[in-house]
């Protein structure tokens, strides 16, 4: 008998007490294969955004919301106004982004704390008045896809807000928020403002232009931050929040997801090394360095000479280190950030070891088939697999802890780099990238002879690259050829490097 699970009662109130808006967006959006759920990504994000809406509102129906809507007059009005949209020192209380991640059950509890003082009305509430009154501010806060506010003249407008990240983080006002407009690959339209009370921003007036393409950025301590990618339509009021972060020098929230390796012999029985480090900041501060020094720390083996990096990325960015080099680039919060590199090691040389100075999840080698052979402990050949044509050796290692070091014993063999062509090149780093996508950023890291072409400049193709390959992933998403997680973790590496070629950084 095939096992069905029950689908749960969405109108269950003490379900919905404990759920979040966020929490069922990922569900709609990911699906529940545990419950035999399928993922519902073939609904726009605000279409999700409204089945959720729906679902929670079952919970209480019209005689809830209805007395909710008492509780708050009664409570709450009189400081944070009649629409909940604040007023004097009382915050907003609708907005989504604040709303969206709280559940019914601690929503009240963080209002209580938050202000015992400044809203002495929320302290005697009861138990059932209190979820009551919270499910009602949490329908404030769900703005249906059809009801988006026209603007007059049927313009257009973008509104947002900054918000802090960091518990306990401020939002000064008056920061600079920068709107950027790109017609296909076309810079289009550069406009600022500056953020108000509680950051509020608002972008007035806007004309309509077909597949247009809008981002926002600001400044805040340093680091610069982008919001997600939007369009307009007729008469459209879209919303593009920005969240800022604290900085810290504490890299503890720092790990490897992913670090790659290709060892290849060379002429004179040296030995090539190829890196890649994909690093994932999972706290709530952004990683700098102090001044001048580095955010992102990469030691080298001992004897490593000829480092050169991925073309793709400005070497500007870039310091050498007492043992390796570092990345000047602050890390955000959630950010994922690929760095590629290059090295030689000397000839004779039979062993391999290179300090880790952040946790690795995952970590995979790579050899051409008759190239070097590597051993060490832990390391577990899994076989030969092929790409354009040609053999290569892969091996697994387990898992790193911070400050351990990576140490193998290296047997000499064939080449393979200086004999690729460039389009082997970019397929043998897809395989490294172990994401099955290709990576269509990558340029090879050697021309036809096995050398590294000058770095090209930073122009206007390499951003058009990043505007194609971001509709690109939009599509293939849409027609469920990705995974979730996969196409968020892109979309954002693409929406950071968007930014950082439109500063000039190159990423």
């Amino acid at each position: 008998t095939r096992y069905q699970p029950a689908a749960e009662a969405l109108a269950d109130p003490a379900l919905a007490a404990r759920a979040s808006a966020a929490g069922w967006y990922r569900v709609v959006t990911e699906g529940r294969l545990d419950r035999f759920m399928p993922p519902f990504d073939s609904l726009g994000e605000a279409e999700r955004w409204d089945v959720v809406a729906y679902a929670l509102s079952l919970s209480l129906g019209p005689e809830g919301l209805a007395q909710g809507q008492d509780l708050y007059e009664a409570r709450c009005a009189a400081c944070h106004g009649p629409d909940a949209q604040g007023g004097g020192d009382a915050p907003a209380l609708r907005e989504p982004r604040l709303l969206a991640a709280l559940s019914a059950v601690n929503l009240p509890a963080i209002l209580a704390s938050a202000h015992a003082e400044a809203a002495p009305g929320l302290v005697p509430l009861e138990e059932t008045e209190a979820l009551t009154l919270a499910g009602y501010l949490r329908s404030l806060s769900y703005v249906p896809s059809a009801a988006r506010q026209p603007t007059e003249g049927g313009g257009a407008r973008i509104v947002g807000r900054v918000m802090n990240g960091t518990p306990g983080g401020e939002v000064p006002d008056g920061l600079e928020v920068v709107l950027h407009g790109f017609d296909g690959q076309t810079a289009a339209l550069t406009r600022s403002t500056r953020t108000g009370p509680e950051g509020a921003f608002v972008f007035e007036d806007l004309e309509i232009v077909e597949g247009r393409l809008y981002i926002l950025s600001v400044d805040y301590k340093g680091v610069r931050y982008p919001s997600e990618v939007g369009r307009l339509a007729e008469g459209q009021r879209l919303e593009l929040p920005l969240t800022i972060y604290e900085p810290t020098q504490d890299p503890s929230a720092v790990r490897v997801a992913r670090l790659h390796l290709l060892f290849d012999s060379v002429e004179a029985d040296g030995l090539r090394v190829l890196e890649l480090w994909t690093f994932v900041n999972d706290g709530d501060r952004s990683l700098v360095g102090g001044e001048g020094q580095p955010a992102l720390r990469i030691p080298l083996p001992p004897g490593a000479t000829e480092l050169r990096f991925d073309p793709g990325l400005s070497v500007s960015r870039f310091v050498p280190t007492e043992d390796g080099f570092g990345d000047l680039v602050a890390l955000r919060p959630g950010e994922t950030r690929e760095i590629i590199f290059q090295f030689s090691l000397p000839a004779g040389s039979r062993t391999f070891e290179q300090r880790i100075p952040y946790p690795v999840d995952s970590l995979i080698l790579v050899t051409p088939a008759d190239g070097p052979r590597l051993s060490g402990e832990g390391l577990v050949e899994i076989g030969l697999r092929e790409v354009d044509g040609e053999q290569l050796r892969q091996y697994d290692h387990p898992a790193l802890p911070a400050g351990s070091t990576l140490r193998l014993r290296v047997r000499s063999g064939g080449g393979l780099l200086g004999m690729l062509p460039p389009s082997a090149v970019a397929s043998l780093m897809a395989l490294l990238l172990a994401a099955g996508l290709v990576v269509w950023w990558y340029r090879p890291l050697l021309g036809e002879n096995g050398r590294t072409p000058a770095e090209p400049p930073l122009t206007s193709p390499a951003l058009e690259a990043v505007l194609d390959a971001l509709a690109e992933l939009d599509e293939a998403y849409e027609a469920g050829e990705i995974e979730p997680d996969a196409y968020r973790a892109r979309r954002a590496e693409l929406k950071t490097r968007a930014l950082a070629l439109l500063e000039g950084r190159g990423d």
